[in-house]
């Protein structure tokens, strides 16, 4: 047990995640902190800053991940976790038994913990394989550390099937907690029953998928798991409908907007955007939900409480770049001849001048 232990330690030396304070909602955020890292730590390895950012003690870290997608800005970046090389690889196994690193030889796809796959790699692999069964090798977990977060786990894998399942059919998905024999004592695969997982009626396969985010030398600010999901959404012209969980928070402004761009200044990864047109005096606000993680802190600091979730019903990926969420015109106000965006509850004045004027009244 000591070895074995001593064994894992090892493997995942070096292999810890990396924190990217500037993506942490605390920067932003006032009136609440965020501790969903610390929480699902079982090691301990993570402590906060006077000014409130997570600190990662590398010594105490098991290299197990479950904080990087439990973060809800993403602030944690894995270095283990090769999602678009470990997508590569799944299509290539049958069966496909999924484990973590200290499962030897029962398992063909190994992570740092089973608990630790993101729900959207875990789509994209639903969407992809071909093959008829998929297994998650838990024979271990129940001595682990790790194990409170088998809820976790099962929550993210409902919530991809019932995504996949309007798409569709399902591979056959199972727990395994011991073994008999040996799965993966099987003939090996030929390549003609590869080419058959592979073959489909559009002109490129999923795995052209993996192959060309591989080649790209364009950098991303996203994660393997994201561009992945998101090319695969493509590729499928995967269309949303209101029954879906969607793996992408979708956000609308009301008539409350005035464009101030708070959403803006707070996102940690600029999912929102402000464009303005100064030959027509308009501003654009945009929202790419392909950059958002759902950690809603432009909702809960927008001072109009403009932004409300939404649904996205009827539309694909490849139909919108970015998602126009409002578009407003500016006024000239009549007394200091500034412009500004006129809301409804407003009068023909600019807020300032508005303010003023009520001032002289008292």
């Amino acid at each position: 047990m000591f070895f074995r232990g001593y064994l894992v330690k090892k493997l995942t030396e070096g292999n810890v995640p990396s924190l990217i304070t500037k993506f942490c909602v605390n920067r932003k955020m006032r009136r609440e902190r965020c501790r969903e890292c610390s929480r699902i730590c079982g090691e301990n390895a993570l402590s906060f800053s006077k000014n409130e950012l997570p600190i990662l003690d590398k010594d105490r870290c098991n290299g197990c991940h479950l904080c990087v997608d439990v973060c809800p800005s993403r602030a944690f970046m894995s270095g283990t976790m090769k999602y678009i090389r470990l997508y590569q690889k799944a299509l290539t196994k049958s069966p496909l038994v999924i484990g973590c690193i200290d499962n030897g030889d029962n398992v063909n796809l190994k992570f740092p913990c089973v608990y630790s796959i993101s729900s959207e790699f875990l789509i994209s692999l639903l969407l992809g394989y071909r093959g008829k069964e998929i297994s998650f090798y838990l024979g271990d977990c129940e001595d682990c550390s790790n194990n409170k977060s088998y809820e976790l786990y099962q929550k993210r894998l409902q919530k991809a099937k019932d995504f996949v399942s309007e798409i569709k059919e399902l591979p056959e998905i199972k727990e395994i907690h011991e073994y008999e024999e040996n799965p993966l004592e099987e003939e090996p695969i030929s390549r003609r029953d590869l080419f058959k997982m592979f073959s489909n009626e559009t002109t490129k396969s999923t795995k052209d998928i993996a192959d060309e985010l591989l080649n790209r030398n364009k950098p991303s600010p996203l994660p393997d798991d994201r561009k992945l999901l998101i090319e695969i959404l493509k590729h499928n012209e995967v269309r949303f409908n209101e029954n879906m969980p969607l793996p992408f928070k979708f956000w609308e402004l009301n008539e409350n907007c005035n464009g101030c761009a708070m959403c803006s200044n707070v996102c940690p990864h600029k999912a929102w955007d402000k464009k303005i047109d100064k030959e027509n005096d308009k501003i654009e606000i945009r929202h790419f939900p392909w950059l958002c993680f759902g950690c809603g802190i432009c909702e809960r600091y927008c001072p109009r409480n403009a932004i409300k979730e939404s649904t996205y019903d009827g539309k694909t990926f490849s139909e919108n770049i970015y998602f126009v969420k409002k578009l407003l015109t500016k006024s000239r106000c009549p007394r200091c001849k500034r412009k500004f965006v006129q809301t409804e509850e407003m009068g023909e004045m600019c807020p300032t001048c508005e303010k003023k004027e009520k001032n002289k009244k008292v």
